[in-house]
């Protein structure tokens, strides 16, 4: 249905609170609650007039309206109040980039020789706004920094539209459009390798709180049966905060749950962290950059604690480099071809610990 119920719905209204006040004037005012903005029309009998702000979400929100005979209307200005503030309210509650949001993510690879799978589920998030060339963008928050794919670090969203870049300075990307319909085609990704993907159905999906959300089946333009589902505000069911891998094959990462106010509201597995480790900062082990990595690997290991030994080895479990040495800070890459790699160190005090890395 389009806006015209609305007026029709309106007008109604008006006319069966004024049949006993044949010369009652009315006033119409709506509120872009997002903005900020308000603008007030008016006519008589029903007759629409004004200028109409639209929410986000492309609903008007009738705040209230206004009788010269106050009385009259009283509850139904009361009515409109709630319906226009529960209305903007799920508005709101269907951002994607949202302060309030967190998602548990199973980053997970097929172990060739051993045929096993190993995964491990990691916490996302979005920290406090940030300017960038004046527009605000939303920082990825996690509890890990090496996975099997990477992820934007800024993350901004407007009009049903997600945008993420991996550098301040760096371009930006589509990684979800919540508005396209079914049988639609469009394209994710950056200008120079974008992914053409279809709509293939649209429905609904019902989270915890009893709350719908919209789901969109998508999968590539060139192959229907690669596909995905993609949930308003919470994501694709992979790779959810990088649409761009959705569809790799010997790793993925795959949405676990959704929390909202760390309240559960949607789960397709366990909803138990196995990485709690601040990578950032490590008590023990070590963290590295970059990742993904093209020519070197820096590492930085705890404190007071030194790398002694380094073995890169591939999905296969090949060991394609070893380095020895009393305090490793670095390792060259530049001759690994390009795919998903394991980065095993071992420290002078016997521990060792290993990560995913991917070499472009």
């Amino acid at each position: 249905m389009g806006p015209d119920w609305r007026r029709d719905f309106w007008a109604k209204t008006a006319r069966a609170g004024m049949h006993r006040r044949k010369k009652v004037e009315m006033y119409f005012m709506f509120c872009n609650f997002c903005s900020g903005e308000a603008k007030e029309g008016g006519g008589n009998g029903g007759d629409w007039g004004g200028d109409i702000c639209l929410c986000p979400c492309e609903k008007f929100l009738p705040l209230s309206i206004v009788f010269s005979k106050k009385k009259i209307m009283a509850k139904i200005k009361f009515s409109l109040l709630i319906i226009g503030l529960l209305i903007c309210s799920s508005c709101m509650c269907q951002l994607f980039v949202n302060t309030e949001n967190e998602w548990y993510l199973d980053d997970c690879c097929y172990i060739f020789n051993s045929g096993e799978i190993d995964c491990t589920t990691n916490k996302f998030g979005f920290g406090d706004p940030v300017l960038i060339g004046g527009i605000e963008y939303y920082p990825l928050i996690a509890n890990v920094d090496y996975l099997a794919f990477p992820t934007g670090k800024y993350f901004r969203e407007t009009n049903g539209k997600v945008f993420s870049k991996f550098e301040q300075d760096g371009e930006e990307f589509l990684i979800y459009d919540f508005n396209v319909g079914t049988g639609e085609q469009f394209e994710i990704g950056n200008s120079n390798s974008p992914t053409l993907l279809e709509v293939i159905s649209i429905d609904s999906v019902t989270l915890n709180s009893g709350e719908k959300r919209k789901r969109i089946e998508v999968g590539l333009a060139s192959d229907l049966d690669t596909k995905s589902f993609w949930i308003e505000g919470i994501g694709s069911e992979l790779s959810t905060m990088n649409t761009l891998y959705m569809f790799t094959s010997d790793c993925w990462v795959e949405l676990n749950c959704f929390h909202k106010n760390n309240i559960i509201e949607y789960q397709h597995g366990n909803c138990t962290l196995t990485d709690t480790e601040e990578p950032v900062s490590p008590k023990t082990g070590f963290s590295f950059f970059p990742n993904p990595a093209t020519n070197q690997l820096t590492l930085t290991p705890a404190t007071n604690m030194k790398i002694v030994f380094v073995e890169i080895i591939d999905l296969n479990g090949n060991s394609c480099i070893k380095k020895d040495d009393t305090n490793i800070l670095n390792v060259g890459i530049n001759g690994l071809p390009k795919g998903m790699y394991l980065l095993k160190a071992g420290f002078k005090n016997g521990e060792t610990r290993a990560y995913k890395f991917m070499k472009n």
